[in-house]
């Protein structure tokens, strides 16, 4: 039973809405205490000059819903193909009116390079722009370089650490004991939760996480898994609780 349960949702500013819509739906008490704010790098028009040159052939990468949004607030892709890291990426891009190409049907760098190269012949003059954000895996633009892929990389958005205010810190910091869970989606999430609540604060808090890499986080900073969801998505992560 979920009725009561309190969980603290640490999805950025803005993205944090329909996850704490999910877990109301299911009776869940709700705090939501942002843990990463994206920050666009480019301005509309230097993210147009990077797009606008590219032929039918060449492809943009996404690898981000993040980044999605950034890029197509600008303006159009152009004529270039698109790729995204997986269904809900790609989902983004079509709820945006964007068009997509190829879909990785996981989540995460190393498949999309593994399968985008299995599907399409890049032995000739092929192009790969990488839309994503500033900290970012090198596992894509290695994997696409080696196979010969002309790999083009621009850092269009930047995660930063918010600046919560005084009052949410402090309640979050008296309450943490009582959080049945602590949703995170992302590494970075983990890392700025400890630095906003202080080295160590971790060890020994429950976490409930997306991927692999987060999972990996958090059990580096002492949490205590509950679950890991079975598919990178917020509703698989709700699923589960």
């Amino acid at each position: 039973m979920s009725s009561g349960r309190l969980v603290l949702n640490t999805r950025p500013r803005g993205q944090a809405a329909l996850l704490t819509s999910l877990l109301k739906e299911r009776a869940f008490q709700v705090l939501e205490f942002p843990c990463v704010e994206i920050v666009p790098t480019l301005t509309p028009d230097e993210l147009q000059a990077l797009v606008r040159p590219l032929k039918p052939s060449d492809w943009i990468f996404f690898t981000s819903a993040n980044a999605v949004t950034i890029a197509l607030q600008a303006g159009s892709l152009g004529n270039a193909k698109v790729a995204a890291i997986g269904r809900k990426t790609a989902a983004a891009l079509r709820d945006r009116g964007g068009s997509v190409d190829f879909v990785a049907t996981e989540a995460n760098s190393e498949a999309l390079a593994a399968q985008f190269l299995a599907a399409v012949d890049a032995t000739g003059s092929l192009t790969a722009m990488l839309l994503r954000g500033r900290i970012a895996s090198s596992s894509l633009p290695d994997a696409l370089a080696q196979a010969g892929v002309t790999v083009r990389s621009a850092a269009i958005y930047d995660s930063v650490c918010p600046s919560p205010a005084a009052e949410l810190l402090a309640q979050v910091k008296g309450r943490l004991a009582e959080f049945d869970s602590i949703l995170l989606t992302s590494s970075e999430a983990v890392r700025n939760l400890e630095r906003l609540l202080g080295p160590g604060s971790l060890v020994g808090i429950r976490a409930a996480v997306i991927g692999a890499k987060t999972a990996a986080t958090a059990t580096a900073l002492g949490m205590e898994l509950s679950v890991v969801a079975p598919e990178a998505s917020i509703e698989s992560l709700v699923e589960v609780l």
